[in-house]
């Protein structure tokens, strides 16, 4: 324990990039804000850990095109949320003069703008919670892994006109454990995890500035394949992954609940089924192209704890479980969709297991 402690008596820098458009919702952007904020700084094995906040703004046309008031807002928010000497903010603007969806150039702009040893990212309609950063970081320093991962909940956020209302928490149902499953689906959602960028193998080629969907997925595929994973604390919830609702003509009835970071601009519902359908493509080429490099690298990371101390499960637990799932993956149908898929790829023994886990999990 005294090596352990020695190793944590110092300060590290972690640079989270957060990425906005105009016109996005104030309010989400003020409490993903606040929740870096309020991120716990000191640790009791002595790591003292110092936030750097980058928020990357698409616009419409360069810096001296951006409505004056908005970007007045814009530094106010990170003014008002970056209090204190350990705490410093950069605000970077991104021109989109054609209305395009940049996001992937917005978090390669994020990081060449930042200055940690360490990286997060964050879109402007999601939060973490006070410990997730402090943890993560701390299991890099424990380890030789280049990235570091906690748990997900999934929350359906209402906007209304006293503020934000949350419709309800549940835990993310990932369908993954192991750094290998990656190659079934993603289970890490981009705030979910913290990388060591001075081990990262990937200088110079984070995100696939091509994609406009799925452009977090590419880049854990590669990465996998390069190095290892320490996900042993899937099971601790470090963040938010929050759906907001849409509204029909009825304003008491919210009829669709989805991720606000999509760029209005470029989200046709053509352009829209274009980018998905080009980007899963695209996704099932990287797999093939990676799957044995990233088993390889899966059979040398931590592996996650036994959960034999959690409590077997129980009628109702498994009903809550199928009742989440459900509503996670859209419906009792797709549900069914992917647990068929699923067991082409890991068989009936395999399928049983991820259920078991989700079903501790909830």
């Amino acid at each position: 324990m005294g090596t352990l402690r020695n190793a944590f008596m110092h300060t590290e820098k972690i640079s989270i990039v957060v990425r906005v458009h105009e016109g996005a919702s104030a309010n989400l952007l003020d409490e993903a804000l606040f929740s870096l904020a309020t991120a716990h700084r000191r640790s009791v094995q002595g790591l003292t850990l110092c936030i750097e906040t980058v928020l990357v703004v698409q616009a419409a046309g360069g810096e001296v095109n951006v409505n004056a008031q908005r970007m007045h807002a814009y530094r106010g928010l990170l003014e008002q949320h970056s209090l204190g000497v350990d705490r410093t903010f950069v605000l970077f603007v991104l021109p989109n003069p054609n209305g395009l969806d940049l996001r992937s150039e917005a978090l390669n702009q994020g990081i060449a703008h930042a200055t940690g040893r360490y990286l997060a990212f964050l879109d402007y309609d999601d939060v973490v919670y006070p410990s997730s950063y402090l943890n993560l970081v701390e299991t890099l320093l424990g380890g030789t892994s280049v990235l570091a991962a906690g748990g997900v909940v999934r929350a359906q956020v209402e906007a209304t006109e006293a503020g934000l209302h949350i419709r309800s928490k549940q835990p993310w149902l990932h369908l993954g454990s192991k750094q290998a499953d990656l190659l079934d689906n993603n289970f890490l959602p981009l705030h979910s995890f913290v990388i060591d960028r001075t081990r990262c193998p990937l200088q110079g080629a984070w995100f696939n500035a091509n994609l406009t969907r799925l452009e977090d997925y590419d880049f854990l595929l590669r990465l996998a394949a390069a190095c290892t994973f320490d996900l042993t604390h899937l099971n601790t919830l470090m963040c938010e992954y929050r759906l907001v609702a849409r509204h029909m003509a009825s304003p008491q009835r919210s009829t669709e609940f989805a991720p606000a970071n999509v760029n209005p601009l470029a989200n046709r519902a053509t352009a829209n089924l274009a980018a998905w359908s080009s980007a899963k493509r695209h996704i099932e080429r990287v797999k093939q192209q990676v799957r044995p490099a990233v088993l390889a690298q899966s059979r040398l990371a931590p592996q996650p704890e036994a959960q034999e101390h959690l409590a077997p499960p129980t009628v109702g637990k498994v009903w809550r479980a199928v009742r989440v799932a459900m509503e996670q993956s859209g419906g009792a149908v797709a549900m069914l969709g992917r647990v068929a898929a699923l067991s082409k790829s890991l068989g009936i023994k395999g399928v049983l297991r991820r259920a078991d886990t989700i079903i501790r999990r909830v």
